[in-house]
């Protein structure tokens, strides 16, 4: 591991903490704020990796109280601590969490290292962000129920969002890497989309109408130099376009789910017409 210095004393402290800030019986006042201020201190430091692991890893965590260390965790990785850390560090601790995919976690904990799985990629390159593209779209091939297609589905979303946030050497090279998957990025969303129900219904077509939006953000880069066209894009994968401008229009449609299919439908035409007449 990587701190082995007062584990035995800074786990229980940490859950301590959290039982005061995220339990109101348990708290007053001022004892939230004393946790509150312990936990923004605890957050910085080296302790907080194992105490994070340590939380998830207890099958009796409450919800909140997991939700909570997975944050914890996607603050270490944007930040300075990350960035500090040595090469076998980074990737002992990518395992760490990369294992904690597998743990049955409430839906929200669950989303939230997903998170912070593709910040980690987007973070240690172009090749960790081909590596994590293909896992997701091999999660989505392999789904045996609707909440692992949504995670895929997430992953991808989120893989996308991270590398946007990056500075713009490293942006462009993880929008190259993604480019390897768009074909096969826009053929899940367009399985979704086309049969929301057989997909799993109404929280896995919103998961793929942001895929779609987050894609179809980064495609202003991708098809820079005429890679493929709007057109062509229409022209292979016909569908889609039917089924998202069907959405965007049926009165059913849940807002959130036309929010994103629009903004997608925005960013595609900006691509286009920053690119060119498409074919």
């Amino acid at each position: 591991l990587i701190v082995h210095s007062n584990k035995m004393e800074t786990i229980p402290q940490f859950r301590q903490a959290l039982d005061v800030l995220l339990s109101p019986s348990f708290q007053t006042a001022n004892q939230y704020q004393s946790a509150n201020l312990w936990l923004n201190s605890f957050a910085t430091t080296p302790q907080a990796w194992e105490a994070a692991f340590a939380v998830l890893h207890d099958p009796g965590t409450p919800p909140t109280h997991a939700f909570f260390a997975a944050n914890m965790l996607l603050g270490k990785t944007r930040g300075p601590d990350w960035r500090n850390l040595s090469l076998d560090q980074r990737t002992h601790l990518t395992n760490a969490i990369s294992a904690c995919m597998q743990l049955p976690l409430d839906a929200l904990a669950q989303q939230r290292i997903i998170l912070v799985m593709a910040c980690i990629s987007a973070r240690e390159g172009a090749a960790r962000v081909d590596q994590f593209c293909a896992s997701a779209l091999a999660l989505a091939a392999s789904a045996r129920n609707p909440d692992q297609l949504r995670y895929a589905l997430v992953m991808l979303t989120d893989v996308r969002t991270e590398s946007s946030s990056l500075d713009s050497a490293r942006a462009k090279a993880a929008s190259q890497a993604m480019a390897n998957h768009l074909l096969g990025v826009l053929a899940l969303v367009q399985q979704v989309v086309t049969n929301a129900e057989a997909a799993g219904g109404p929280q896995v077509l919103l998961a793929a109408a942001r895929c779609f939006h987050a894609w179809c953000d980064n495609m202003g880069l991708m098809f820079s130099g005429a890679t493929i066209s709007l057109g062509q894009l229409h022209a292979g994968f016909p569908a889609l376009f039917a089924a998202v401008f069907k959405l965007i229009a049926a009165p059913h449609t849940p807002d959130d789910v036309r929010h994103e299919t629009t903004q997608a439908l925005v960013a595609l035409l900006g691509a286009a017409s920053e690119d060119g007449p498409s074919v």
